[in-house]
């Protein structure tokens, strides 16, 4: 069971990247066409497009604070390394020194 959690902790954050991507795309593209090919409902879409922003700024927002925390792991654990290698190389020392 911990690995089924372990393998969705690391799978959820590039699977929700991908489809908040897509789908943005999606949606500008399809904006876009309208725009182009459609002209006489492009206003109607582009105000139906205002009632999406609080949904779309929710998305990012999470987006967001991923990418903040995937980017803030890697930073964390090189402190917990270099934490580790700091406490192992006084034990050393200290050995060292009550050989002296």
């Amino acid at each position: 069971m911990k690995e089924k959690i372990e393998t969705f902790s690391k799978l959820m954050r590039p699977v929700f990247g991908y489809v908040v991507a897509f789908s943005w795309g999606a949606q500008m593209l399809s904006v876009a066409f309208v725009i182009l090919f459609k002209t006489n409902e492009a206003a109607s879409v582009i105000n139906a497009m205002d009632s999406l922003s609080t949904t779309w700024a929710v998305g990012l927002s999470v987006l967001g604070i991923y990418v903040y925390r995937k980017s803030s792991e890697p930073r964390n654990s090189q402190n917990t390394r270099k934490n580790f290698v700091n406490s192992v190389s006084s034990v050393f020392q200290k050995q060292k020194e009550k050989m002296k």
